[in-house]
């Protein structure tokens, strides 16, 4: 079982599995309407799409496995392609020096705001994910979730990733600045899981 973490944000290697790049679109409501004629009521009947768009699992564009290896899907542009290239390579040292397999997806809606379910189907996409890190920023809808595997407990706990939520992401997201909230945070984890082998 994955340790998890989420925070609603009070705001003022992958493996190639993921979509086509196309938002999911919300469940249809039928409305009907009637209109007053001389020769009497015409009633018409109209498919109105709900407002609830947004990526899920099945459709969101996941890291591709390149050389050098992608660990960042950002297909909303949340992030800067400085901040991307930057994450790609903190993760890169984080695989190759602390054995850590990591994916971060950033976008701006997910289906339903419902973060959590978003994150966990992304999570049990890697087998084994004993090594995991998960990170899923719903920037819009003001979610953060992290799934953790087991073997990473012991290099970073969940209380500590809540504090480096708290004292490092949520202050610059709430400024309106997920580059620096994102590469601060992940900084952070890397430093802290780095700390605990030496």
């Amino acid at each position: 079982m994955a340790l998890a973490v989420l925070l609603a944000i009070a705001m003022t290697s992958c493996k190639q599995q993921g979509g086509t790049g196309t938002p999911q679109t919300g469940t249809e409501t039928k409305a009907k309407t009637e209109t007053k004629t001389e020769t009497g009521t015409e009633s018409t009947t109209t498919v109105i799409a709900d407002d609830d768009e947004g990526w899920t699992f099945a459709t969101v564009p996941l890291p591709e496995d390149t050389n050098p290896p992608r660990f960042v899907s950002n297909p909303d542009g949340v992030l800067s392609p400085e901040a991307e290239a930057e994450l790609n390579r903190i993760f890169l040292y984080a695989r190759v020096e602390l054995g850590v397999e990591a994916c971060v997806v950033a976008v701006n809606h997910v289906y339903e705001s419902n973060v959590e379910s978003f994150a966990f189907a992304l999570f049990e996409n890697f087998k084994p994910n004993d090594n995991m890190l998960v990170i899923v920023l719903a920037y819009q809808d003001k979610g953060v979730r992290l799934e953790i595997g087991h073997e990473l407990e012991s290099k970073i706990s969940e209380v500590e990733c809540q504090q480096l939520l708290n004292n490092i992401m949520i202050p610059y997201l709430r400024e309106g600045d997920p580059d620096e909230g994102m590469l601060s945070f992940v900084e952070a984890l890397y430093h802290r899981m780095e700390g605990k082998l030496s």
